[in-house]
């Protein structure tokens, strides 16, 4: 909604000089000790430029500048940046009910003004503080602003109902009274009234302002109010630079923003950006989206740039550049190997190893395993992958079923999930027999005539070790009975 970009890139951050033209609509908060001009003092002593003119009457209503030939005609004087909207300082703390039908009417038709001027004027509602002791004049009638922090709080409520209402921005400069207080109370940010601010709380509002509308720290500045030492003015900087950079989602600031995951060669981009429109991602790879929140996959590994570029309304644009990496994919699918396979009276034992290439093996609690028969799933499982040194196998039984006629070879699929629970599918080959199958079947049908051991000796079925198996056909079979 204004006519200049905002550069901010992660590393490093290049954060340019900027010209911006702000109209102050209030009454008496904001003129006291001339605010708008300790802003603009503030952005010059960071190489920026704060042009401003302001409309502010004592005690005005949003009615009351609704009507105000002055105000209407400041609004159309010139394409704003920004409009900053402050309220009477009571009329916002006051019932849900009342606020609706005294303030919201007449802040629409600010509103209203304000985008029939230049639709790329960007209002910002200015949330003001709580009285030092509440607003004793209308306690009676509503107990919830007896107190600071009752007052504050509906005050909050009000500015940031009319903020995401509008899409506009709020500058959270009761927020920052309210931290300023929690921290150091002994530091009277109020004049001896109890309500308009001293020199302590409208730097503190100047510095809040700053960062709103430069979306830079106020901290460092080295412009400092006569009355403020050096160390209270870095106190007030860091509260205002604070509250506000650190939620600029939650005052609806506009800010392009982003999270992302990386899994394997794709990520997932999550927008976290506030007041904006339209977002244009630029994925380093020369390809793009425009989706709010994309997910990509790189097909090679290494270092891109990614962009997200949001815009509002045409006339206001927010870039962030970080750098992500994508490191070279592994499937951990070239860990698995089918290490034996036996068969004995219609059970199925495959041997798997699992080894990560370090000379021990992974650990995978959950690994479902099934036997594919042309698509057809016959069986699914479960098998626990255990880590160990060196060479290790775990044995999953398997009963093949008479109702079942699979199509061969078999395919064996596992499907496991690591520490994350990140699923990957893995596909192992292991060519079984129809006429191994065939034998299987006429085990019912022939006679065992002897079990003997590797050295020819007789002996009865020993698990763990190789026997042989004599039939009265003539066959022999070699099994191991694993345990």
């Amino acid at each position: 909604m204004k006519k200049f970009f905002f550069l901010f890139f992660c590393s490093p951050a290049i954060l340019l000089s900027q010209s911006i033209d702000v109209l102050f609509i209030g009454n008496s908060y904001t003129y006291a000790n001339n605010m708008p001009q300790m802003v603009s003092e503030i952005a010059l002593s960071f190489g920026d430029t704060l042009n401003f003119e302001s409309s502010t009457t004592g005690g005005a209503t949003f009615n009351v500048h609704s009507t105000n030939i002055n105000t209407l005609n400041k609004i159309s004087q010139k394409a704003w940046d920004y409009v900053v909207l402050q309220a009477q300082s009571q009329e916002p703390s006051f019932s849900a009910n009342q606020v609706a039908n005294d303030v919201f009417p007449y802040a629409q038709i600010l509103i209203d003004s304000i985008e029939s001027n230049s639709t790329c004027t960007e209002p910002i509602f200015f949330m003001t503080w709580g009285r030092k002791y509440g607003d004793q004049q209308n306690c009676q009638f509503y107990p919830p602003i007896c107190t600071y922090l009752g007052m504050q709080q509906r005050l909050r409520e009000s500015y940031l109902d009319m903020t995401f209402n509008h899409n506009s921005t709020c500058s959270p400069v009761g927020i920052c009274w309210k931290e300023s207080i929690a921290q150091d109370s002994t530091l009277n940010l109020f004049s001896p009234d109890n309500s308009h601010p001293s020199i302590y709380g409208s730097y503190l509002t100047a510095c809040a302002f700053y960062s709103t509308i430069f979306k830079k720290t106020s901290l460092g500045s080295d412009y400092i109010p006569n009355g403020i030492d050096t160390s209270t003015a870095i106190f007030l900087q860091t509260i205002a630079s604070n509250t506000v950079l650190d939620s600029l989602g939650v005052w609806n600031i506009f800010n392009a923003d982003f999270n992302s995951m990386i899994i394997e060669d794709s990520v997932i981009f999550d927008n976290t950006s506030s007041n904006y429109e339209n977002v244009s991602w630029y994925f380093g790879d020369g390809y793009s989206s425009t989706i709010e929140s994309p997910t990509h996959t790189y097909s090679n590994s290494g270092n891109y740039d990614v962009t997200l570029v949001t815009t509002n309304n045409g006339c206001l644009a927010d870039t962030l550049t970080t750098i992500l990496t994508i490191a070279p994919f592994i499937s951990l699918c070239d860990s698995f190997e089918v290490t034996d396979v036996a068969i004995d009276n219609y059970n199925l034992t495959i041997g798997i190893g699992v080894y990560n290439g370090l000379n021990s093996f992974l650990n995978y609690p959950y690994v479902a395993f099934t036997i594919d028969s042309s698509g057809d799933t016959i069986q699914d499982g479960n098998m626990n992958l255990f880590g160990a040194i060196n060479l290790d196998t775990t044995w999953y039984h398997y009963s093949i079923q008479n109702s079942v006629n699979p199509i061969y070879p078999l395919n064996i699929y596992f499907v496991y999930y690591d520490s994350s629970m990140l699923k990957d599918t893995c596909i192992l080959t292991y060519n079984l027999t129809p006429s191994v199958i065939t034998d299987i079947k006429q085990i019912g049908n022939r006679k065992l005539i002897g079990v003997i051991d590797v050295l020819g000796r007789k002996i009865k079925g020993i698990k763990n070790e190789t026997l042989f198996y004599i039939y009265d056909d003539g066959e022999v079979e070699k099994r191991i009975i694993i345990e």
